[in-house]
């Protein structure tokens, strides 16, 4: 797929990120919510995407299709390039339904699979703790997730651009999203797993709206 004019991508910018104004939670908030609605414009949609895992001595690529109704229910189906199903997964709310034969690495923890789509979805007891503003119209939010971790994201005139999950000042997860004008979704999103040596890659081919989804394919495998 093309790159077309009018991308843009902070990428590795956010590793050495310096905040011009220390913004606190109440007004972080504010200013995330505006975010938030930006992200869920448009309805249900269904997107088609290239992707690849790449691990030590393992890579496995294909196509695949994501259904979603953010910010509550998603689904992922990954193939093979003959056709084959690889994985299954929804998410719906805070669940994580995956059958017993798909491999779990295949899909990144529920806040980061969202993010992977530009959506923020904290998760579960996360609290948003405060925020840095950059240059133009960059934000960083900080989220404390507990047990010595946090949670970064970064955006950048309305977009989600990275997201980070941090254990005692390291990353250990990560998101980078690249971006075109003319997609209401990422057209190029790459989740690492530092700790595990992991990397998934989607590469958009086609995104649209559709007016509903069956409510069975909530529930994979049965």
């Amino acid at each position: 797929m093309l790159l077309g004019a009018g991308w843009f991508f902070v990428g590795c910018a956010a590793r050495t990120w310096r905040g011009l104004e220390v913004v606190p939670a109440s007004q972080a908030a504010r200013i995330l919510e505006g975010h938030v609605q930006t992200a869920l414009h448009g309805g249900p949609r269904q997107v088609v995407f290239r992707w690849e895992a790449r691990e030590p001595g393992l890579r496995v690529r294909g196509r695949g299709v994501v259904r979603m109704e953010a910010p509550s229910r998603l689904r992922l189906d990954l193939f093979s390039p003959q056709g084959e199903t690889l994985f299954q997964g929804a998410l719906a709310d805070e669940e994580l339904r995956i059958p017993s034969w798909a491999p779990r690495e295949l899909a990144p923890p529920p806040t980061f699979l969202w993010a992977a789509l530009g959506v923020v979805r904290p998760g579960e007891g996360w609290a948003l703790v405060g925020g840095e503003r950059g240059r133009g119209e960059a934000f960083m939010f900080r989220f404390d997730v507990g047990d010595d971790r946090e949670a970064r994201f970064w955006f950048d005139r309305g977009r989600l651009l990275r997201v980070e999950g941090r254990v005692r000042g390291g990353v250990e997860e990560e998101v980078e999203l690249r971006w075109n004008d003319s997609w209401q979704v990422p057209i190029r999103t790459v989740y690492r797993n530092l700790r595990e040596f992991r990397e998934l890659v989607f590469n958009l081919e086609s995104e649209r709206a559709v007016d509903a989804f069956p409510a069975h394919i909530w529930y994979p495998g049965r």
